[in-house]
């Protein structure tokens, strides 16, 4: 049983590194070469649990690590101990988990099923640590302080202590990219206050995003990013001329619109809508969902999230235990189980969520997927119709899980009919065999005339020479559940014989259409 590490370990092992993380390619996969590269990280490497060990670093080694990610580490370390705070004031696990994404930035113990929640009601920004947090906490709280004085130097202090305690909270989040880019631009905005220099908001924001560039030009590709600058853009650039129509329709219908206490829900909405209308198109090119009352929930769950958030920091200064810290955390539960049930009543109300709205039903096509514990070839005839020769058909339901999530759901109308208890699938114009024993008879699995794809997975070991003389396939494909060992040895093999190869671990998944080109 491996160790549990805690934050400042590290682990000494050997390893062999791959230059470029390729991706599976299996289709609608998460892009993760892209996200690997927006992360700054260029190579990776598998290690075996059985070669590396955890170690607990001394105060020399510390010493040799930079002086920021050692700043790191106190802050994680931080946000360990208030999270035990937490785990000890009474909440209940839903609440722990919403609250400490909110004021924390761990979002590790949240449900998948709170996560597609909020996914659907529009609402998931709430639980990614932005410019709206940052605000709560501190945005108000400043400037209540900040008014309130007059002398210069008080006013100095004030705004450089507010710069440490913005920059102290985005270390112990981990510097989430959409609270750097918030943090950047509440720094140069109290830059500017203190030195008395006032500039328009969008000088601001492109100013900001100027030095995130400079300081890492991968912001420029990373979703979290984009989503937080198009959002304050959408504010700056829509805001006000969508509050002056809105105002002006008002006092069409004779509704006074001077300084009114019902139409503070109205401005909440207008900010809600100008933010969506920038990330709309990122939101839907990248998750390919559409929460319709995205702006309505914002307008009802943002003021819910403010109280909960302070309500969190005030359990967090009282300890999280006692008479106090259990009241909060009673208080922190009902607010959450409110928003929840909000977010549940939304998602059911019709044509809340527009999914996968531009997508294509599946062509005719064949698929072999790169999935190293669960080998599948698909043959695919049309969405309605298709067929998984599997090695391991007990396997299907819970090895295919991802592949089925992105592709199938999205793609096809009829879940796959499983082919597991023979080696071969034949249709008018395709014939396919899989090898996947190390003792399979040849001549008994291979069935007569040419064959179309020879798909050597699992078990298999064999020679090619053997098998060239039995069947002449159009191509071999060597699946990526084959050792390695055993994928160079064919591969070297079809090249010396001249017969054309695919290896589904080093190019991706195998995908072609059908009918076959010649």
């Amino acid at each position: 049983t491996l160790p549990t590490p805690s934050i400042g370990d590290y682990i000494s092992g050997t390893a062999h590194l791959q230059r470029h993380p390729l991706n599976y390619g299996n289709p609608d996969e998460f892009d993760y070469q892209a996200w690997l590269w927006n992360q700054g990280v260029s190579a990776t490497c598998d290690i075996n649990t059985r070669r590396y060990t955890f170690h607990r670093a001394t105060s020399s080694e510390l010493a040799s690590i930079t002086l920021s990610d050692r700043l790191r580490l106190k802050a994680l370390q931080l946000r360990q101990r208030l999270s035990a705070r937490y785990r000890t004031s009474g909440l209940n696990v839903q609440s722990l988990a919403i609250v400490s994404a909110m004021t924390l930035a761990d979002r590790s113990q949240i449900a998948a099923e709170t996560r597609e929640l909020y996914n659907a009601a529009g609402a998931s920004h709430l639980l990614a640590m932005s410019g709206l947090h940052l605000g709560i906490i501190i945005g108000l709280m400043l400037i209540a302080i900040y008014n309130s004085l007059t002398h210069p130097v008080l006013r100095v202090v004030t705004v450089s202590l507010t710069l440490c305690l913005i920059w102290g909270f985005a270390f112990v989040a981990g510097l989430p990219t959409s609270l750097v880019r918030a943090s950047v631009m509440y720094s140069i905005m109290l830059i500017a206050m203190m030195v008395g220099h006032n500039s328009r908001p969008s000088d601001y924001l492109i100013l900001t995003v100027t030095v995130m560039l400079l300081a890492s030009p991968t912001y420029l590709f990373d979703v979290g990013a984009q989503l937080s600058v198009g959002a304050v853009a959408g504010i700056q650039l829509l805001y006000k001329p969508m509050r002056s129509y809105a105002y002006a329709k008002l006092e069409d219908w004779h509704i006074d619109t001077t300084r009114k206490w019902y139409l503070r829900p109205i401005d909440a909405l207008i900010v809600a809508i100008a933010a969506q209308t920038l990330t709309l198109p990122i939101v839907a090119v990248t998750f390919n969902r559409i929460a319709v009352y995205g702006a309505l929930v914002s307008v009802v769950l943002v003021p819910l999230t403010t109280v909960t958030i302070y309500l969190a920091l005030a359990l967090l200064a009282a300890g999280g235990t006692g008479l106090a810290g259990g009241v909060l955390a009673w208080c922190i539960n009902g607010l959450v189980a409110t928003q929840v049930a909000v977010m549940q009543f939304v998602v059911k109300l019709p044509g809340a969520v527009v999914d996968d709205f531009w997508s294509r039903r599946a062509e005719p096509q064949i698929v072999v997927y790169n999935n190293r514990r669960c080998p599948a070839f698909h043959l695919i005839a049309s969405p309605e119709k298709s067929w998984l020769l599997m090695p391991y058909p007990q396997m299907a339901a819970t090895g295919m899980a991802s592949t089925a999530n992105s592709f199938w759901v999205r793609r096809l109308t009829a879940k796959p009919i499983i082919v597991g208890q023979r080696t071969s699938l034949a249709t008018q114009d395709i014939k396919v065999v899989m090898l996947s024993s190390p003792t399979l008879h040849l001549e008994a699995a291979m069935p007569p005339g040419d064959i179309t794809f020879l798909w050597l997975c699992g078990n298999f070991e064999g020679s090619m020479a053997d098998i060239l003389r039995v069947v002449h396939p159009r191509l071999v494909i060597i699946d990526a559940s084959l050792p390695k060992r055993v994928r160079d040895h064919i591969g070297r093999e079809c090249s010396r014989l001249r017969q054309p190869a695919y290896d589904i671990h080093e190019r991706g998944a195998f995908r072609t259409r059908l009918p076959l080109a010649d």
